[in-house]
């Protein structure tokens, strides 16, 4: 049986991870990288396999990059759209792409930004620092983007090709935060001629030009034949719409698409076993974990939350829902070894029944307020994920009802609050320590909102503005104890990816904590 493919897989499409075409890295402190990298050439001549078909498993509704929020949508706007910089899938830093180098003032408020010259919009028109500026401002406005474009205070176009953005406070993670999808730079007369969130707007400088998106059937995409980093190999980018993961799996293996998730042991040992296919696997290092609003009883209750955790059999879990194709979390975070915060300290809640029912006697709660609604996506991993919580909190007297939505609507509600507990996938795209503790963690955040440890929003503003690299990861180790402690997530696992291809599909850039890629770098070996 296949089970529902993750979402994610279509990030994977397009997105392997911006570790794109890049050797350079990110400043410390006042520097300039030494050089900038550019994307790999054109290729000349007759092609053989001139039209990349790829997968996605809903229609899509915005490719505006500071409007979407949806991860299917994230993996095309990065072949349209580029950013200042780009994340380099290998290292956690970024890497010159629209910037060619910048100088960072002594006290970390003051950003200055060389851009490429020569570049041009697909209209044909200059790319200048005005556009740069346009987007900054813009992002400060978009109701998806100003909470993280609070940072900025103000954005100056120095000359043609030089900007100055000016920080409300130093942010040591700011260049990495540029590297993030909804920095992507659009073109300041394209949006004032046509308007936010439109098909005429979609005018980037990448690789690849938007040309149509229709309902039910994809979206299709055409190379840049003057892209400055080079003509890309590929003329054109076919997105299908296949929902359904068995026709999915079928197409692969016929070679109507050329690249999709495989999300069953079984499938991908048929799929490494088939002449001219081969898998690429590896493990995420974003986790899949239950979030709680603790506003309200019963998930305010610390005693309760843990009662949870300790019900959840992490490791049945791995082949339940994931098909032996996930590894289970062990410490109580969000977050993988080697991320800023991950420590030895954090608590771990394994599964034990005997203390899941101490627990729920501390609390202190009836049977009757033992009762709580857990929002699943409809796709993907959600269903079966939702069954197993529920039938593990059936097992200690515990109520849940499933509320299941389509994926774009369950990360809505999630951000919002508008839940009593959730299912989802960490995807910090790419992993930036201050965006996610304070998106996270704090009690005015994303996520988990209303938790009640003292001071911790003062300790999360204060570790995202602290330069001291030594300083800052200690004060983070302390704020995720603290997170665990008081169970403020239930992480659950690591998914295992696999991604099933041609063995001719070459270039991608494959990282355990994302996946987005830039297509241009990919090719056909003939």
């Amino acid at each position: 049986m296949k089970k529902a493919i993750s979402l994610f897989l279509t990030l994977a499409l397009c997105m392997g991870l911006l570790a794109g075409c890049s050797n350079s890295s990110e400043p410390s402190g006042s520097s300039t990288p030494s050089g900038s990298v550019e994307p790999t050439g054109s290729q000349s001549g007759e092609k053989l396999h001139p039209t990349l078909n790829l997968r996605i498993t809903s229609d899509i509704t915005s490719l505006d990059p500071q409007v979407t929020t949806v991860n299917e949508e994230y993996c095309m706007f990065v072949q349209i759209f580029e950013g200042l910089v780009k994340f380099n899938g290998t290292k956690f830093e970024a890497v010159p792409l629209l910037a060619t180098d910048w100088t960072i003032s002594d006290d970390g408020l003051e950003y200055v930004f060389n851009l490429r010259e020569g570049v041009k919009w697909h209209d044909g028109s200059d790319f200048t620092a005005d556009d740069v500026v346009f987007t900054m401002n813009r992002a400060k406005e978009m109701p998806s983007t100003k909470s993280k474009a609070a940072v900025i205070k103000s954005a100056e176009a120095l000359d043609e090709h030089t900007v100055k953005l000016t920080l409300e406070y130093a942010y040591p993670n700011f260049i990495l935060q540029l590297a993030s999808y909804p920095w992507c730079i659009v073109s300041k007369n394209a949006v004032e001629t046509y308007g936010d969130d439109n098909d005429q707007m979609l005018i980037g400088t990448g690789a690849y030009k938007f040309v149509s998106n229709t309902t039910g059937v994809g979206v299709t995409l055409e190379s840049n034949k003057d892209y400055w980093g080079g003509e890309p190999y590929f003329e054109t980018i076919n997105y299908k719409l296949i929902p359904d993961n068995n026709t999915a799996l079928t197409a692969l293996l016929n070679g109507e698409i050329d690249l999709d998730q495989v999300t069953t042991a079984l499938d991908v040992d048929y799929v490494n076993n088939t002449d001219g296919m081969t898998v690429h696997s590896f493990q995420r290092t974003a986790a899949y974990f239950i979030a709680f609003n603790q506003a309200e009883a019963p998930l305010n209750n610390e005693y309760f939350r843990k009662a949870i955790a300790y019900a959840i059999d992490k490791e049945a879990w791995c082949s339940l829902v994931w098909n032996d194709l996930a590894v289970p979390v062990t410490k109580n975070t969000m977050l993988s070894e080697g991320e800023e915060g991950y420590c030895d300290a954090i608590p771990t809640y394994d599964y034990n029944i005997e203390k899941a029912k101490e627990m729920l006697e501390l609390s202190g709660l009836s049977q009757d307020e033992m009762s709580f609604s857990l929002t699943v996506s409809t796709s993907g991993y959600g269903p079966a994920l939702g069954a197993a919580f529920k039938e593990a909190m059936e097992a200690i007297g515990v109520n849940v009802t499933l509320n299941s939505l389509e994926s774009g609507a369950v990360k809505t509600a999630l951000f919002a609050g508008d839940i009593e507990a959730c299912a989802w996938n960490l995807a910090s795209i790419p992993y930036n320590p201050a965006l996610f503790y304070k998106l996270y963690y704090k009690p005015t955040g994303y996520v988990g909102r209303n938790n009640t440890i003292e001071g911790l929003s003062e300790k999360i503003d204060e570790a995202g503005q602290t330069y001291d690299d030594a300083t800052r990861i200690a004060m983070y180790e302390d704020i995720s104890t603290q997170v665990g402690e008081s169970c403020m997530y239930v992480p659950i696992a690591y998914q295992m990816m696999n991604y099933g291809c041609s063995e001719n599909l070459q270039g991608m850039a494959w990282c355990p904590s994302i996946l987005s890629d830039y297509i241009c770098n990919w090719s056909w070996a003939e």
